[in-house]
């Protein structure tokens, strides 16, 4: 889990049980209570009751998910945390951002909201009243978690026995011709309020967020999560149908202050004023657990180096993170004093829902990954359907919020990826375990391919000799094409083309001009047949041999321009690979290529194709040669990507018949060093997963290098169907393995 080095001082482990459950209870008491009941009921009329109820189902997936998470992982960040270790910095740094932000709003939501309860019991103006007990909330936070959590408890407790006090006398009052029509705006409205009330729960497991100062985590994190979503789901449901069942739809959809308007109902006067009183502590001890928990989000941010590194600054008096809770406490004034936070309700919640989302797709992560280090004491049960249900559900609810709220959603995300490629990039080399898991799936694929290419029981290789090919060149591809076929019995087809054709030949039986076979030898057991091609489109006869004879492998020399670059020696070259139905090899001759002791396979970019393994593993064979797989990455490469590819090198080395040796190196000139590898090898075999789109176009750049710097046969394979061409699978590589070396077209 790459970050700074360095030491951290430790945050103090001194919350138990009912802190944890009142920080969380605290979390969600505040305006899902008490503001957000009148825009439910204006949203699915009589139904609000369920909607709070089917809002509290969706997230129990995510509520199981992070308790589980939390403890494998009892450390500071909650979601943040959960998120990057999972997906990744970028994504953890979208997730991290995003949920400080709407932690930071809603709990200045919940100050602003104290103006309009305020209004009922003094006459005082609401915003610097707000901005006064933010100021008291920051001061409270540095001073320490455990006085937080003390208050927590106490406010939480008295607002709890002045509601259920509430409930018990309001149910008698409530009238049950209030619920009928249930659901005037159908099943539509009520999936949108679930959506809107769905922030009301966010605050269920925000005490992961302070796990690494919770005692004995794994026996209280899953104890307080699944306490608290039970608590506040049968609150919300009943409160809120008592509120329903006494108040007129009409006014309750129009109202702030839909708990103190139900108490004068029920309870008249005097129960509309201490109400309201429980109204202003039940929303100071909301915005107290937004202050708490979203700080720890920058800070945890800032101990992986995604944030400046004195955002993780701890005090040195009251242990707490001091300089994440100023920051953090700076951005909830400003918005208690200039923004009207209680339009940005739907945001939250829609951000929420994305982040609850990622969460389960977290733990599906991290359990199909088996990491050694992943040992939670708590395991969420019905894994993995439960997940993918809150998944599921989740996106239906987004999807019924309207398009503000999910633009909004897509700007808040904007915003986190800008914040990761403006300063937490060039600072982590971290990956997340879904990335090691895709890329152990895609090194088991392709391992299981080139075993399958490896075992194939024929190989039928033809090799086009065009007009300027030498004879030391002609030789030299057949002798490749010979020691390609001969481990498995193969054969061997030489098109001589007119320019190449022997002019002292002469007509009649196997004379060039009869255009049948010229000559057939055997090369290692290897029927190598000659034929003539008499027809004026070259690259049509080709194909059509290369069809008729089912052929596995085309061989065809390329030469050099004078400045070193590859060049191929006909224009018919290129339509000829446009159509060919089989894999292709170019082949620089070089120097000695028929004197082979070293044959070096390089990956440019992610695993092998599976012809460049069979080429090196059938030519070794027969020139008892040894195989070095050869990747040099950047210095900045991940240990994971080092060790991964180390990993498909060794499964490599099973499969092929002859020693086999692997070289992963970082470099800060990955071409220079692979030009140096190349020199000191006997054959290189590099990749092209692209044909080229000109027939003068420069190969790539770092073939074009080595082969102006060396004078090492070079064998650049092409293989005829692979995922690799299309744009999906270059993203992926560059996803798994980093960008492949010189350029577009190379493997």
């Amino acid at each position: 889990m790459a970050g700074r080095s360095g030491d951290r001082q430790g945050l103090e482990r001194d919350l138990g049980l009912l802190p944890v459950v009142t920080i969380s209870l605290g979390a969600m008491i505040g305006s899902g209570i008490f503001v957000l009941p009148g825009f439910a009921a204006g949203a699915t009329g009589p139904a609000a009751p369920l909607a709070y109820l089917l809002a509290g189902l969706i997230v129990l997936p995510a509520a199981l998910s992070k308790a589980e998470l939390s403890t494998a992982m009892p450390q500071s960040g909650g979601t943040y945390l959960f998120i990057d270790r999972a997906m990744g910095p970028l994504v953890g740094t979208v997730a991290g951002f995003g949920v400080w932000f709407s932690l930071v709003f809603k709990a200045a939501f919940a100050l602003v909201g104290l103006g309009a309860y305020l209004q009922i019991l003094l006459e005082l103006p609401a915003r610097p009243v707000a901005i006064v007990a933010a100021g008291a909330l920051i001061a409270l936070n540095i001073a320490g978690t455990k006085q937080s959590g003390q208050l927590q408890t106490v406010v939480v407790s008295a607002v709890l026995l002045v509601l259920a006090f509430f409930v018990v006398d309001g149910l008698r009052a409530v009238e049950l011709a209030a619920f009928r029509p249930l659901l005037p705006a159908g099943t539509r409205g009520l999936l949108a309020a679930s959506g809107l009330v769905f922030v009301s729960y966010a605050g269920v497991t925000k005490i992961t967020s302070v796990a690494e100062e919770i005692r004995d985590p794994g026996r209280i994190i899953p104890l307080g999560i699944l306490s608290s979503i039970g608590l506040m789901a049968m609150l919300y449901t009943v409160l809120v149908g008592v509120v329903v069942g006494v108040v007129p739809l009409e006014e309750l959809a129009d109202t702030l202050t839909p708990i103190a308007l139900a108490a004068q109902q029920v309870l008249g006067p005097v129960g509309e004023q201490v109400i309201a009183a429980t109204a202003v502590l039940a929303l100071v001890s909301m915005a107290n657990a937004g202050l708490l928990t979203s700080s720890r989000y920058p800070f945890a941010m800032s101990r992986d180096a995604l944030l400046p590194s004195w955002l993780e600054r701890i005090h040195g008096r009251f242990a707490t993170p001091a300089a994440a809770i100023g920051v953090t406490g700076a951005f909830l004034v400003v918005l208690v004093g200039l923004v009207p936070v209680i339009d940005l309700a739907k945001l939250a919640s829609a951000f929420q829902i994305l982040v609850f989302s990622l969460v389960n797709v977290a733990l599906i992560v991290f359990r199909h990954a088996d990491m050694a280090w992943y040992r939670p004491t708590f395991r969420s049960p019905g894994y993995p359907w439960v997940q993918a249900g809150g998944v599921v559900g989740g996106l239906v609810l987004l999807t019924q919020m309207g398009t503000v709220s999910i633009v909004g959603a897509v700007l808040i995300v904007a915003a986190g990826v800008t914040l990761y490629r403006s300063y937490g990039r060039a600072r982590t080399v971290r990956e997340g375990v879904a990335l090691d898991v895709l890329r152990r799936r895609s090194d088991r694929r392709f391992v299981r391919v080139t075993e399958r290419a490896l075992a194939a029981r024929t190989h039928r290789v033809v090799i086009p000799a065009f007009g300027d090919v030498d004879r030391r060149e002609e030789a030299a591809l057949v002798w490749l094409a010979v020691e390609v076929a001969a481990s498995r019995h193969g054969e061997v087809h030489l098109l001589r083309m007119p320019a190449a054709a022997d002019p002292t030949a002469r007509a009649g039986n196997g004379d060039p001009d009869s255009g049948g076979d010229r000559r057939s030898d055997l090369h290692r057991g290897v029927s190598v047949t000659e034929h003539r091609v008499t027809g004026q489109d070259l690259a049509r006869e080709v194909v059509e041999h290369v069809a008729a004879h089912e052929a596995d492998l085309l061989v065809v020399a390329v030469g050099q321009h004078g400045d070193g670059r590859l060049r191929f020696f006909t224009d018919d070259v290129q339509s000829m690979l446009d159509t060919v139905a089989c894999d292709t090899v170019f082949v620089r001759a070089g120097e000695g290529l028929q004197r082979v002791d070293d044959i070096v396979v390089i990956g440019a970019g992610g695993p092998f194709d599976e012809l460049k393994v069979v080429l090196a593993n059938r030519i070794a064979i027969g020139a008892r040669a040894s195989i070095r797989l050869v990747h040099i990455v950047d210095l900045s490469a991940s240990d994971t990507i080092v060790t991964a590819v180390e990993r498909y090198h060794a499964r490599l080395g099973n499969l092929t018949a002859v020693p086999t040796t692997s070289v992963v190196e970082r470099s800060e000139d990955r071409v220079d060093r692979l030009c140096q590898v190349a020199r000191d090898s006997d054959i290189v075999v590099i990749g092209a997963t692209e044909r080229q789109q000109h027939v003068d176009a420069d190969f790539t750049d770092l073939v074009d290098h080595i082969a102006a710097v060396t004078t090492t046969p070079l064998l650049i394979a092409h293989a005829h169907a692979s995922h690799r061409h299309s744009y999906l699978g270059r993203f992926l590589e560059r996803m798994l393995y980093g960008p492949r070396v010189g350029g577009r077209g190379l493997r």
